[in-house]
């Protein structure tokens, strides 16, 4: 409910009956903070085994490998929108086309930035500390 209310909040403002400033200014202190404690209470159901079909969906193997890139996505997006911008010679005319196509090209390029960082550098990594650390199996 808390998720619905903070994605939904703002619908009036679209379909033409807008918020009141009060309504407003209490939406837009409480979302975040809001949508923060829905996350959290979908993680606390799927970890102590009520979260049903979150749970199925979310212990995908699909989303072990893309947890293995998210971390290096989210330092690459914000450089990737800005080399997009800074580029720019005219001013972008916002339509919901330009906008998901804007979002598919963002992720995408994020995403590839972050598996060649995750081969160049976080791979490496790892390895070099498994080496390190590896436990002897001989007995002294």
């Amino acid at each position: 409910t808390i998720l619905s209310l903070c994605l939904f909040g703002t619908y009036g403002d679209y379909s033409g009956h807008p918020l009141t400033r009060r309504n407003r200014i209490v939406f837009l202190t409480l979302s975040r903070f809001g949508w923060s404690i829905g996350l959290c209470a979908i993680i606390i159901d799927c970890f102590a085994g009520h979260g049903g079909i979150a749970n199925r969906l979310l212990s995908q193997s699909c989303f072990y490998k893309l947890s293995k890139l998210t971390y290096g996505a989210y330092l690459w997006h914000s450089l990737v929108i800005f080399v997009n911008y800074l580029g720019r010679e005219q001013p972008t005319h916002y339509t919901i086309t330009n906008i998901f196509y804007n979002f598919i090209c963002y992720t995408i390029l994020s995403y590839i930035l972050s598996f060649f960082t995750f081969l160049l550098f976080e791979l490496p990594t790892i390895q070099l500390l498994e080496f390190c650390f590896k436990r002897s199996t001989k007995l002294h």
